[in-house]
């Protein structure tokens, strides 16, 4: 079998080590839980039996600077018989990594969905909160790496490494993590971890014969970036992070209502109808962009459709986006946008363009996605996406998409189901 968690039935122990600044033992907690996986009967906590596998931990202390001291490594020690198969896996070597970040890694050296971590950071001369997403890579030699990627407050992009080694009874295998001191600040506190969540170990279910299409399943406890996963591995749209919190939301406040579990297909079509279906008074009519090349400035004109209303529009601005917001705005919408990413979909003349809109209409925080061969076009359908999708909310503020905006943020317990 070529899936990592084949044997882990049984709960293991786990060693931090912590730098030797700490004054009195910071608190710990560890919890780890083997679960069956999902259309397999007899897996889970049973002994010799496949299972998936959730670690969660926590630090609590004040003995460096008031927060517990750096991490600086864990041991992971699994029981007698536990067993990693990573073959049959590509892996992504540590270099590569380092120089170029997670992106030329072969998409079958990942090994698991994307974890999170929290701790507290040095952030000018304040100790701040910061929260980080953790995706495991194999590595060669049978081993593990994390790449630990932070965007607020502070950019972070590091590299952990996890050795799998023979360990003595009673326990099996020993994953030897090494985490590298975090100095955001020169001279300034290092870097302390609070918590952490560390993904479910993936089965390849080729090996049993199933596609993640068939054996994936979203519940009430799942995160964003299992929804992520789902999108990007069979739909090809690689959602970025506040995406996937604002759709994590929305996808969970349907299995809440359900009281059951959503498949990929499902989840494809709450996903189409959130945000590639939306029904609106809003329609991007025709428009056309110029640049002043020598000046800088980008102006763009055109109609947008307001009900039965055809209203022309006009603006200025340092590029497309920046111009139709201010053409937006003299049409005294309430628009403001804090983000934007894009990519490609599809090879050749069959690719097109998704561009993703994080704004504000009004006092609504939403994303909005846009689709098109022409990546200007794709950009403007997603600001009229979050007029519309804005819209819509205001008229129904009892609706799954309207409250799940407003919770707050859940877990990322990212899972496979």
């Amino acid at each position: 079998m070529r899936g990592i968690s084949t044997c882990l039935a049984m709960l293991g122990l786990a060693v931090l080590s912590l730098t030797a600044t700490a004054v009195a033992a910071p608190t710990f907690t560890f919890k780890t839980k083997a679960l069956p996986i999902p259309g397999f009967p007899g897996t889970g906590d049973i002994l010799g039996a496949g299972a998936a596998i959730q670690f969660e931990g926590t630090i609590s202390g004040t003995e460096y600077g008031g927060f517990p001291p750096p991490l600086i490594g864990v041991k992971y020690y699994a029981p007698a018989g536990a067993k990693l198969h990573p073959q049959g896996f590509a892996t992504c070597a540590p270099s590569t990594i380092e120089k170029e970040g997670p992106g030329p890694c072969p998409k079958t050296s990942i090994a698991g969905p994307k974890g999170s971590a929290g701790g507290v950071v040095s952030f000018g001369s304040e100790r701040v909160h910061e929260t980080v997403s953790v995706q495991p890579f194999f590595a060669p030699g049978g081993n593990l790496e994390f790449f630990v990627d932070g965007t607020t407050p502070v950019s972070l992009e590091i590299l952990a490494t996890g050795h799998v080694v023979g360990s003595s009874p009673p326990f099996g295998l020993e994953v030897v993590g090494e985490v590298p001191l975090i100095e955001t600040v020169p001279g300034a506190l290092d870097a302390s971890a609070e918590q952490w969540e560390v993904p479910y170990l993936p089965v390849d279910p080729k090996d049993l014969g199933r596609t993640y299409e068939a054996i994936i399943r979203v519940n009430s406890q799942s995160g964003k970036g299992g929804v992520a996963y789902l999108l990007d591995t069979n739909y090809g749209y690689d959602l970025p992070r506040n995406v996937q919190i604002e759709f994590s939301r929305i996808v969970q406040a349907k299995v809440e209502a359900t009281g059951g579990e959503l498949s990929s297909a499902e989840i494809w079509q709450i996903f189409q109808t959130e945000y590639l279906e939306t029904t609106g008074p809003f329609r991007l009519v025709d428009h056309h962009v110029s640049d002043d090349v020598g000046g800088g400035t980008c102006t763009i004109s055109g109609h947008l459709a307001a009900g039965d209303e055809l209203r022309a529009f006009d603006g200025s601005g340092n590029g497309p986006i920046d111009a139709f917001v201010h053409a937006l705005r003299d049409l005294e919408f309430e628009l403001e946008v804090h983000g934007y990413h894009e990519h490609a979909i599809g090879d050749g003349a069959d690719a097109s363009a998704v561009a993703y809109i994080e704004a504000t209409v009004g006092r609504r925080d939403l994303v909005g996605i846009g689709r098109h061969a022409n990546i200007v076009t794709a950009s403007l359908y997603a600001i009229v996406n979050a007029l519309n999708r804005a819209d819509t909310a205001e008229a129904s503020p009892s609706s799954a998409a309207s409250a799940a905006a407003q919770s707050q943020e859940t877990r990322e317990t990212l899972v496979i189901r």
